[in-house]
């Protein structure tokens, strides 16, 4: 079965919809209402076939074809429960009009979450990070729908199931950027933080009734063992590179920017929290200036990184042996500018570095290789258009 021609189909015959109901606006005006409800479903639908190609593109290849069905998956659930909202003040009560509304919004929120931990899973590296953020957004997700479904009055009378979920939600990315780390010692260290800072929030949430600002002794270990962790996960944002793209003094700056922008923005959240009668404005600009700082050389990293990886950025050192194009005398060519010894022809070569292509190994004199040895990148190029 051809799936992409059912999905343009589909998509083909939602947009002749959502048309037709435009035109019919102008002959039935008592109408507009139901007329209106055809228009936005015919987008919806268009839009979700959209995406659903994209999907089955993912489908086709075995590397991403767990991300395709997921994504297949996900895309009908929001459409169905989305297009179910909009009918269902026709028939049913407003209460089951506002629990469909909230699952789309759950579904579209959490499964795109949940897609990103499922695109990590064949990342080595990344495999663990993206199997427990997958799961554990899979796992709150469910909870959610449960607790919207059959325990709604739960969420309207106790307060203290966003006390326990909302924390966990959060925390959770958390740890799942700590995984990205090798170093299980490391890893250890950052998870215990993060799980000391979360259960310490969750209980002062709960003995105090969300008034945090009762417990100043727990906010304050909320708040150091958090910025702990975070520096912990955005060391590792930071340093996951290929060993070529190491840039060492980068990395440590950055690093020590988003701590002082993390620093100064947790003194904002400790004088907001106990109520000080004007937060200090020194605090203020600190966080906001160093936390453009911090984006500035997140950026600068991964633009250098780019520019450092590109091997046809770096000039040659090596010799091109070549006959003079005046006198044919053999020459040993470097790059730069040199002069042929026998009839004085000026020579300009500019050669790009013998670096390869991909990863920028260097390749002089890989005579017995036929690709890469550090990335496997062929070294011949199939065509002249390549």
């Amino acid at each position: 079965m051809d799936y992409r021609k059912i999905a343009l189909r589909i998509l083909m015959v939602s947009l002749c919809i959502a048309g037709i109901c435009g035109i019919a606006i102008l002959f039935l005006p008592n109408a507009k209402f139901i007329v209106g409800r055809f228009i936005v479903t015919a987008i919806l639908a268009a839009i979700a076939s959209s995406t659903l190609l994209l999907a089955i593109k993912a489908i086709e290849s075995s590397t991403y074809r767990p991300l395709g069905l997921s994504a297949c998956v996900l895309i009908f659930l929001v459409f169905i429960s989305t297009v179910s909202s909009i009918w269902s003040s026709l028939m049913f009560s407003s209460t089951s009009v506002e629990r469909l509304s909230v699952s789309a919004l759950l579904l579209l929120g959490c499964g795109a979450v949940i897609l990103y931990g499922i695109a990590f899973v064949n990342n080595v590296r990344l495999a663990t990070a993206g199997k427990f953020l997958a799961y554990s957004w899979l796992s709150l997700l469910v909870i959610w729908l449960v607790l919207i479904w059959f325990f709604n009055s739960l969420l309207d009378q106790e307060e203290s199931i966003w006390y326990v979920l909302v924390p966990i939600q959060h925390y959770s990315v958390l740890v799942a950027l700590i995984f990205i780390s090798k170093n299980f010692l490391y890893r250890t260290i950052g998870v215990a933080f993060s799980i000391v800072s979360c259960g310490a929030l969750i209980f002062s949430l709960l003995q105090t009734a969300g008034k945090i600002s009762n417990a100043p002794t727990v906010l304050f270990i909320v708040l150091v063992t958090a910025f702990i962790a975070i520096m912990i996960a955005l060391w590792n944002t930071i340093t996951y590179r290929n060993a070529h793209q190491v840039m060492p003094k980068c990395e440590i700056v950055t690093a020590l920017l988003a701590g002082i922008a993390l620093a100064s923005l947790g003194g904002v959240i400790w004088c907001a929290a106990m109520n000080y009668s004007q937060t200090p404005d020194i605090l203020i600009r600190l966080s906001a200036s160093f936390g453009i700082l911090t984006t500035t050389g997140l950026f600068s990293l991964i633009i250098g990184r780019r520019i450092k990886g590109n091997s046809f950025l770096y000039c040659g050192t090596g010799e091109l042996h070549s006959p003079c194009p005046r006198c044919r005398q053999q020459l040993a060519l470097t790059s730069g500018h040199s002069n042929c010894y026998n009839c004085g022809l000026k020579i300009h070569l500019k050669m790009e570095s013998a670096g390869c292509r991909n990863c920028n190994y260097d390749l002089s004199g890989s005579l017995n290789f036929d690709v890469c040895p550090e990335c496997g990148e062929p070294i011949a190029i199939n065509t002249a258009i390549e």
